[in-house]
């Protein structure tokens, strides 16, 4: 049994490609963790930054795939 498919479709990809991607293979790493400093203040405004750093982690590249370059014809 395969399970249930999810179709989502995207801007950010070329619309004649397919990427099959099975959700519990990948997971986000946290590089940095997250962290709120004080800038300098201007005024009587306080300024502060948020920092965070964070990657895309595969699990198993087997997991995934691509139909590449589909055509309508």
């Amino acid at each position: 049994m395969w399970g249930t498919v999810e179709f989502m479709p995207t801007r950010e990809n070329r619309s004649r490609d397919v990427f099959i991607m099975q959700s519990d293979m990948w997971s986000v790493g946290v590089l940095r963790p997250t962290k709120q400093t004080d800038l300098a203040k201007t005024g009587d405004s306080t300024r502060k930054q948020v920092v965070t750093e964070l990657t895309l982690v595969c699990k198993n590249e087997k997991a995934s795939g691509i139909i590449a370059d589909n055509t309508v014809s």
